[in-house]
């Protein structure tokens, strides 16, 4: 999943374990959001391409609702 953003730089950091994504600067707003991951599923960054989220899993139904 590409991060896409035009005015306001959002940053994601998913957590050295894998199971959560700290989301900075979504839509401009000062909170950080903390999206947990459902079980059975992993996100991590990715080496080669900038602002891109890799999840994986077995579970397509949790994949799907974390990247919504």
């Amino acid at each position: 999943m590409r991060l896409v953003y035009s005015h306001f730089p959002v940053s994601a950091k998913p957590a050295k374990d894998g199971n959560s994504i700290e989301i900075k600067n979504f839509l401009g707003g000062r909170h950080i959001k903390k999206v947990v991951m459902p079980t059975g599923t992993k996100v991590r960054e990715s080496v080669e391409t900038k602002d891109e989220l890799i999840f994986e899993g077995i579970d397509k139904g949790g994949l799907s609702l974390t990247c919504a």
